[in-house]
């Protein structure tokens, strides 16, 4: 009886260590295939971002979400020219990207200068495609632009204001709501004095404002326009707005944030009339200080809207005669598409609004174009 006991007993001892066995086997297989499976994933990630045409941005300073653009191509990357860079081409870069879309696109050097040669210029995007390399542009590596002519994109993110827990366990995340804004006087109802610090002449500087009983304060420069330039240099008594600063050009970086977020139709008799947020919030206040440039005579350049409605009118053109139109990004992506895809496409025809444009100076000094005459550039089709 013993014997069967000790029979049965080793018996079941070996079927155990049978079982674990096999259980570890079989864990060290499931352990083995998902480490393959993420190995294959880092792999094919890895892949993916240096496949032609990746882009991704560098030199942002506030998260991933913002920086100058560079675009894979040839095993290289390179920058992208900020000619022709709007709102278009950003959308584009930030939807490649993963984002929802662009906040804003930026343009000479915003965060920096470029890094390495310039792959793209002229880009000209419709909005509707899913990567940057499938816009126009001129040809990789065809560029005349300088390191300082870089372009870049701030995109859209989603803010973590607190994650509340749905019945799937899933985390719902809030979007960031846009702040309140309320006149500046409503909310600071003891008064406000403005002043200009820090500029080499007395009309520019760096916009500081106190607000009552306050220390002085800088305004800050997110959002910042000719708009409420404008409004600073006519209550100073200044002029003119000839620019508004958006960095610490000035100095101002050690100086309190007083106000953010101001926002002026341009006509306002001073800034204590404008929008601003009736709670601070300034991304980036080292660097991000309102400043102005004033000038007692500026030209100022108003459209001929008469002469526009008078001479107005619809006209059938041939591909063949827009062709300059085409090189400079003047005719609709339709045409493009012709061009691609028919062998007479020179033959088709466009419907074009054509009109007189002009412009009349009503300001208080000659304008001058920024670049002299004898240097500029004459498009052949010009000539």
């Amino acid at each position: 009886m013993n014997r069967m006991v000790l029979v049965v007993g080793f018996l079941m001892t070996l079927t155990l260590a049978d079982v674990c066995a096999a259980s570890n086997s079989t864990s060290n297989k499931v352990r083995e295939k998902k480490a393959r499976i993420v190995g294959k994933l880092k792999r094919d990630f890895r892949k993916l971002k240096k496949q032609d045409g990746a882009v991704k941005l560098v030199g942002g300073e506030n998260g991933g979400h913002e920086g100058n653009v560079e675009i894979l191509h040839d095993g290289k990357w390179g920058s992208v020219c900020d000619d022709e860079w709007d709102y278009l081409e950003a959308n584009v870069v930030c939807r490649q990207l993963g984002f929802d879309g662009a906040i804003k696109p930026t343009s000479n050097g915003h965060f920096g200068q470029a890094r390495r040669r310039y792959w793209m210029d002229n880009v000209y995007c419709d909005g509707s495609e899913d990567e940057l390399s499938k816009c126009r542009f001129d040809g990789w590596g065809a560029s005349d632009c300088g390191g300082g002519e870089a372009a870049g994109v701030i995109c859209t993110r989603d803010q973590q204001d607190g994650a509340n827990e749905d019945n799937k366990g899933m985390a719902v995340r809030k979007r960031k709501t846009k702040p309140e804004k309320r006149r500046v006087k409503d909310i600071h109802q003891q008064g406000v004095a403005i002043r200009l610090v820090g500029g080499r002449v007395y009309s520019e500087g760096r916009v500081e404002v106190k607000l009552g009983n306050s220390d002085w304060g800088v305004v800050c420069g997110d959002g910042w326009s000719l708009f409420e330039a404008a409004v600073v240099c006519r209550q100073l008594g200044l002029g003119y707005a000839s620019d508004a600063v958006q960095t610490n050009f000035f100095g101002g970086q050690r100086t309190p944030v007083a106000i953010s977020g101001v926002q002026c139709h341009g006509g306002e008799d001073g800034l204590i009339d404008c929008l601003h947020d009736k709670l601070l919030d300034c991304p980036g206040t080292l660097e991000n200080v309102a400043s102005v440039v004033c000038l007692r005579d500026i030209p100022d350049l108003v459209f001929d809207h008469i002469e526009l409605m008078r001479t107005a009118h619809l006209e059938d053109r041939q591909l063949y005669w827009l062709q300059c139109a085409m090189e400079e990004n003047c005719v609709a992506s339709q045409a493009y598409k012709i061009q691609r895809e028919s062998d007479n496409w020179h033959l088709e025809t466009r419907r074009l609004l054509r009109f007189t444009a002009r412009i009349l100076n009503a300001g208080t000094a000659d304008f001058r174009p920024s670049v002299p005459k004898h240097l500029w550039e004459w498009h052949m089709c010009h000539m």
